[in-house]
């Protein structure tokens, strides 16, 4: 089998269904043309299914055409709103860039996902006693003894903060979400009294394209998702579903696969690759499956550690840039990947470097800027979803 055959057999797919009568897989890579001219991949797919039907959708960006991938990712935001609602607390949240319009449409894209969560919005300037809580004059003067009145970090236990302004967000506000986010509760002492609150909750925070570089570090590390939304975005409101998050378990291969491709874009730090693994599974939890699959990994990789990269990886050579997958489970050739060594490709897990493409088509434009890669795309840097069906480009 030659280098370019492996390469195909063994590249992550898209996305899979293996509920009869359906099995079959997809996925693709930037060809070397869109390589040379700087171009990010403008494919992507999603499928989700079960024994009982298949829905698959394809969008294959148009190269020729000025911003034509925003087009083929759009699905990708849709895709955030899904993962966060399948594990917010796991997640921790999301930062949501865009214009202010296109950021409350994904807000309330969220509310929806999540059903009847607790969702409360936290404004601009809030006090530090409705927060965490304080002393509830109204009740205290009808019981005739002190009584503490729960914030907002306890009111919204199970649920969403809403930070439609984080970059407004005072310092002490900022702080006491990333420990909340850490100990899930709060403490409240207030006039000699204390409370402690459970608070699990996910914070899904809200910024213009030109306030990135005002949120700390100490609040956006500990939200696992972070989408760049395109001007027009109107996502439909997703419907709420019963996902069973804590049942996903990934395989060690893939954990490495992370791992590898974290080294690779310059992150130290274990807990983007913790978010990565979660993210994973949140995907796969979307998909009613029990672990992990390759193009999960793809989507945690677009979605948690590229916008986090601190620097551009190194490309694959170009014979393995050039081949991309395209299988169905009743392919002719279908016993070349079912064969010995692609047996063993597949227990070792996806190939990291295929993982690092899909990172490469997700780095922040800043980055590729100072790096000299290449333009990426408008407003859309950080949501690439699943890759779509090949295209030699």
């Amino acid at each position: 089998m030659t280098a370019r055959a492996r390469r195909a057999a063994r590249a992550p797919p898209a996305a899979v269904a293996d509920g009869p009568p359906f099995a079959w897989a997809a996925g693709s890579v930037a060809g070397s043309d869109h390589r040379r001219a700087g171009r990010n991949c403008q494919d992507a797919v999603r499928v989700l299914g079960d024994a009982d039907a298949l829905v698959a959708v394809v969008a294959d960006g148009c190269g020729g055409a000025p911003h034509s991938e925003v087009g083929a990712h759009l699905l990708a935001q849709l895709l955030a709103v899904h993962l966060l609602a399948a594990a917010p607390a796991a997640l921790g949240g999301a930062l949501v860039i865009g214009g202010s319009v296109e950021c409350e449409r994904w807000l309330q894209a969220l509310r929806a996902a999540r059903g009847d969560a607790p969702w409360r919005r936290v404004p601009t300037g809030v006090g530090e006693d409705r927060l965490i809580g304080g002393l509830d004059v109204a009740a205290t003067l009808s019981a005739g003894t002190r009584v503490l009145a729960r914030g907002l970090l306890a009111e919204a236990h199970g649920g969403t903060l809403a930070l439609p302004r984080a970059a407004d967000a005072a310092p002490g506000t900022v702080g006491l979400l990333a420990r909340t986010l850490d100990d899930g509760e709060v403490l409240v002492e207030r006039d000699g009294l204390s409370a402690r609150h459970e608070s699990a909750v996910c914070v899904a925070a809200a910024a213009g394209p030109d306030e990135r570089e005002q949120l700390g570090a100490t609040l956006l590390e500990r939200l696992a998702l972070h989408v760049v939304l395109p001007d027009g975005y109107e996502p439909s409101a997703p419907a709420a579903r019963v996902t069973d998050f804590a049942r996903v378990v990934p395989e060690p291969p893939h954990v490495v696969a992370l791992a590898q491709v974290a080294d690779a874009l310059g992150l130290a730090s274990p807990r983007a690759l913790l978010l990565a693994v979660r993210a994973a599974r949140a995907a796969a939890a979307v998909s009613r499956r029990d672990a992990p699959r390759d193009d999960d990994l793809a989507l945690a990789v677009s979605l948690v550690l590229a916008p986090r990269a601190t620097r551009v990886p190194p490309p694959p050579a170009d014979d393995e840039v050039d081949a991309g997958p395209q299988e169905n489970g009743g392919a002719s050739d279908k016993s070349d990947a079912s064969g010995a060594e692609g047996e063993a490709e597949q227990r070792a897990g996806p190939p990291s470097d295929l993982l690092i493409e899909a990172a490469r088509a997700a780095l922040p434009p800043a980055l590729l800027d100072a790096n000299g890669a290449g333009r990426a795309r408008p407003g859309a840097h950080a949501t690439q979803g699943r890759r779509g069906a090949e295209q030699r480009d």
